[in-house]
Formats: C-alpha cells, structure tokens, sequence
C-alpha cells in the first residue's frame, strides 16, 4: 500500500512539474513586438491603424531566427508615415520579415527586425513605386505574468525612384520612428495589443531644399493567432 501511494505521488508529482515546464516554455516563446524570437512553431496576425491595414504571417526557423511576410494597404500616399504634407492615396506594401534574437530572459528581451519589400505609394494619378528596407529594434520588458511593454525604433528607408511620365525626383525617405506600447498574451494562442511610434522624417534627393524634415508617426493595434509553441 505505501509502495503504491509513493508510486502515485511520484507520478502525480512529475506531470505537475511537466504542465509548469511546458507553461513556461510557451510563456517564454514571443508573439510580436515583446522582443522575443518564436522559437517554434508560428503565427498569423492582423494589424490596423496608421498607415494602413495589414496582415502577415511569421514561423520560429530556429530558437533565434523567424521569418515570414507581411503585406499592408496603406492610404497616406507617397509620405506613407509623413503628416505635414498629407495626401491621402491608396498604397500597397508587401515585405518580407526575419526576426534575430539578441537576448531573451524574464524579465527583458531584445530582438533585431529586418523587412525588405517593395512599397507601391500610389497607384493615382500615376503608380509610384521603389524599393525599401525596414530595420528596427523591438525591446520587450516582462512587467507582468503574460504582459510586455513594448520599447523601440523603426526606420523605414525608401527610394522613391524616377518611374512616371515625366520622370518624377528621385529621393530618399526616411523616417526614423521612436515607440512604446503594450502587448498581452491572453492565453498561448492568442495575444493582442498596440504601439505608438512618433518620430520626424528625412526627404532627400532632387527635390527644393533637400533635405527636407517633418513629423511623422505609426501607430497600430493588432490581434495575434499562435500555434505550435512548445516547451523548450
């Protein structure tokens, strides 16, 4: 009888450790701007706000490194981010993902983000297209069980290349945006939350007065379908 009760206890005893090292293990894995990696498994997103609506799709290739596609329909014209000149012009913005993990712990995490595409400003009068790169840094500080302040910067370099009749400017755009947020994993399959990333823009190129500065800003709430976390 005692042999027995021990042999219950023990086996009681290794699937709780084994439910708290999977809980971990998936509390440990990120979603999308809390500054951890996937590690395993993937993720579909959808994110709406300024500039646009969009959604994409990342998979955990490895403990630090996910990729995967993002594609967003914008509405502010060749600016994109820009406020000061604001005209509004439907947009298109498909971009490749891959995440690098730089650190990852309990309580804070960091992770370098980098997205080349190809950004259609507008499409009227005249399509206006050339190709960018997104680099930016996601620092994520673990306040709470599930819970992650977002911090970081992203910049969005573009070139808005001769491609009309007659040839518009070529120039550069480049906004260099600094931002906070919120995000919460609800359960492990499903997060949410926002940022907000105010900044200022550089337009240089063969344009008057170049290079040229001005506000501009992101903002974005977004809702997060995960699958295939596991513990590590």
């Amino acid at each position: 009888m005692v042999t027995r009760s021990l042999g219950a206890a023990v086996a009681l005893a290794t699937m709780f450790v084994g439910t708290e090292a999977r809980a971990e293990g998936n509390e440990n894995a990120g979603m999308l701007y809390d500054g951890r990696t996937l590690r395993t498994g993937g993720e579909a997103f959808v994110e709406g706000g300024f500039p646009g609506v969009g959604v994409g799709v990342l998979f955990g290739t490895s403990e630090n490194i996910d990729l995967g596609l993002r594609a967003t329909l914008t509405y502010s014209g060749l600016g994109v981010y820009a406020t000061d000149a604001f005209v509004a012009g439907a947009g298109f913005d498909p971009r490749i993902v891959a995440r690098f993990g730089i650190t990852s712990g309990k309580v804070a995490s960091l992770l370098f983000r980098l997205e080349p595409g190809v950004r259609f400003a507008h499409f009227d009068p005249s399509l206006r297209w050339g190709p960018e790169i997104v680099a930016a840094l996601d620092f994520g500080l673990h306040v709470m069980h599930r819970g992650t302040v977002y911090l970081g910067v992203e910049i969005p370099l573009y070139l808005d290349i001769p491609n009309t009749t007659p040839a518009n400017p070529f120039a550069v755009i480049m906004p260099i945006l600094f931002g906070a947020g919120f995000e919460y994993h609800a359960t492990d399959v499903i997060g949410f939350g926002a940022r907000v990333n105010p900044g200022f823009e550089i337009v240089a190129g063969d344009i008057p007065k170049s290079p040229q500065t001005g506000f501009a800003f992101l903002a974005q709430g977004y809702f997060v379908l995960r699958w295939g976390a596991q513990a590590l």
